[in-house]
């Protein structure tokens, strides 16, 4: 860098004597000349600049003899540049060690210089020194040589060891060559050393950790002898099994990336997914642009929690249990990893309720609720440090709908009750049901209760044609639920004949049976019963007709309607009708009398007032014209 070794011979020898060599070297700001005696054949010429062309000439005076003057020969010349200094570059900076690189031209081998091959175009090693605020640390740091030949592709980078920690440095390097010669020792570079990242890894929740860390340095550090400028700090999420299964080739997927300053301790690293393994990559730079090395921490997020399992349902509660969403064969304490408390929230259309539970408890019963709602259930972890974690999906839940009494069949005195849900779609603990019946036109009422295995029952002697109101509730969770909405239902009315034709000597009657009809008997399976009353007319007197002794016939019949014939004229006759019930295998009860008179022969007085009488006459025969 600093020097050149000139070297010459004499090529002429015709026997005349070497007197002396002149040399003149001249650059920009470089100008020497030298004479030498006959017997030096090199020279070497320091305090040259680098990276500078030097012209040299050699020319030698010889003996003429025989007393003549000596003669000097053509100078002989060549140019030279000096070498490209030496530089050092710190690339890298350890707690108690560095590592540089060495710069030597226009790359880290190649040196630009002369091409003559009697020059030393490569060192035979360079000298590496560090000194701590102007003093060699030669005891503790001695002079590295590196080895350095025309083969080495690339330099690898020298590491020096045994640097003290947080100290401010300089490092510089000269060459040495084959010859012993030592190059100008390069501009010395700054650098400082610098601990590994302290950083710690807190709080871990579901989506989010906190990173804490500190400088390493001792407080009498002054700002000037900081070696921390900032600190870098790299998320990376590490594949899962999954992941790796599609692409067997997948790599670390950077989520997070900061640059702090040095007044900044801690961090909060957000939108993370839970469950999911991280490598947290972390290194200061100093003040002078180098970085330490990457500290590298894994961690991993808190599993999320998994959807509430229905453990039981009833109309105004729900209960629920849930944990963490494990991978299988995983410990079964992380169901409960990292959890002050659970919260679960019970929500309806746009409301909602929540309630904190500790993190022994993982099941619970939601009460006062209203049966028939749809709601939506979801649990939360909340960490020690406060952190809440992500709800777990919603899962909406039914309660269960009041019950729904049903009169599937009904007769004239007995009525056949069911009762279900709308919808069961979840286990309940109904111990048993309150089945109702009550009366609309009396103070009649039935009171009836039933296991849970029973869901119909049939209630008799009940009385005709008349309204009743029937409820029923369940019993669970040690405690009644809501009655269900009153069900009418009316019992089917007794046959009651009707009047269809008359005569002097006959009725016809007709009638219909509401049992037959709301339980669609076929007409070829209908039976009947006909209580007959006759009382014929044997005397007038006031206008009321005098009774005789009844004499009463029952009658089995296969059709609503029969004809009664052979009757005396203005003659009484009394029916009840019953019909056959199919269900309870028995006669229904009889209907209500009902009282059918023939036409009288006669002009009869039926009824006298003050005012006026009323009289009845037969019916003329239509023989000759219509009456």
């Amino acid at each position: 860098e600093d020097f050149v070794v000139v070297g010459w011979r004499r090529h002429i020898f015709d026997g005349r004597r070497v007197v002396r060599y002149e040399l003149t070297a001249n650059a920009s700001d470089y100008h020497v000349q030298r004479f030498f005696d006959s017997g030096e054949t090199s020279c070497r010429l320091a305090g040259l600049p680098p990276e500078t062309a030097i012209a040299v000439q050699v020319r030698m005076q010889l003996d003429a003899g025989s007393g003549s003057e000596s003669e000097w020969l053509p100078w002989e010349s060549q140019t030279v540049t000096t070498l490209q200094a030496v530089s050092v570059e710190v690339t890298a900076v350890r707690p108690n060690s560095l590592n540089g690189i060495i710069h030597w031209g226009s790359s880290p081998l190649l040196r630009e210089g002369p091409t003559t091959t009697a020059c030393a175009l490569f060192p035979k090693h360079f000298s590496v020194h560090i000194e701590q605020r102007g003093r060699v640390l030669s005891h503790e740091l001695p002079a590295f040589d590196i080895p350095v030949s025309p083969e080495t592709a690339e330099l690898c980078p020298f590491v020096v060891d045994d640097v003290d920690t947080n100290g401010t440095f300089f490092v510089k390097v000269r060459a040495v060559s084959d010859f012993g010669d030592n190059g100008k020792w390069s501009v010395p570079v700054k650098f400082l050393t610098l601990e590994p990242v302290d950083v710690e890894v807190s709080n871990v929740a579901e989506t989010e950790v906190l990173v804490r860390w500190g400088r390493g340095e001792d407080d009498d550090k002054t700002m000037t002898d900081s070696a921390i400028e900032e600190l870098v700090l790299v998320v990376e999420q590490i594949p899962d099994q999954r992941e790796l299964d599609l692409d067997a080739n997948a790599g670390n997927l950077r989520v997070d990336a900061q640059v702090f300053g040095n007044e900044i301790r801690k961090y909060t690293v957000k939108a993370l997914q839970p469950g999911r393994r991280y490598l947290l990559r972390s290194r200061y730079r100093n003040t002078l642009g180098h970085h330490s090395e990457w500290k590298v921490i894994g961690f991993r997020t808190l599993y999320p929690v998994a959807p509430v399992d229905v453990q039981l349902v009833g109309h105004n509660f729900i209960q629920v249990k849930w944990a963490r969403e494990l991978p299988p064969d995983s410990p079964v304490a992380l169901a409960a990893e990292s959890v002050a408390e659970w919260e679960v929230r019970c929500s309806v259309g746009g409301a909602h309720t929540s309630v904190c539970l500790p993190a022994s408890e993982t099941e619970t019963k939601l009460m006062n609720l209203l049966h028939g709602v749809d709601y939506g259930v979801d649990v939360r972890a909340i960490t020690p440090w406060g952190n809440c974690g992500q709800w777990s999906p919603v899962v909406a839940v039914t309660t269960l709908h009041r019950l729904v009494p049903r009169v599937p069949h009904s007769g004239e005195s007995w009525m056949q009750v069911a009762w279900d849900r709308k919808e069961k779609r979840y286990e309940d603990n109904i111990e048993r049901y309150h089945l109702q019946v009550n009366c609309v036109t009396s103070p009649f009422r039935v009171a009836k209760y039933f296991p849970a295995t029973t869901t119909q029952y049939s209630i008799e002697n009940l009385k005709p044609d008349t309204t009743y109101l029937v409820m029923i509730q369940a019993f669970s969770d040690d405690r009644w639920g809501p009655w269900s909405e009153p069900v009418t239902i009316r019992t089917c009315a007794p046959c009651i004949p009707l009047l269809a034709r008359r005569g002097e000597d006959f009725v016809q009657v007709r009638w219909d049976s509401e049992y037959y009809k709301r339980c669609a008997v076929e007409p070829s399976m209908q039976r009947y019963q006909v209580k007959v009353r006759k009382a014929p007319i044997d005397a007038v007197d006031g206008g009321q007709a005098s009774v005789a002794p009844t004499e009463e016939t029952v009658l089995d019949l296969d059709s609503p309607a029969h004809r009664f014939s052979h009757l005396a004229a203005f003659s009484r006759l009394v029916l009840q009708i019953r019909c056959f019930d199919y269900t309870l295998q028995s006669w229904c009860g009889w209907g209500a009398e009902t009282e059918f008179r023939t036409l009288p022969a006669v002009i009869v007085l039926t009824h006298v007032g003050e005012t006026h009488a009323e009289i009845s006459w037969p019916r003329v025969p239509r023989l000759l014209s219509a009456v």
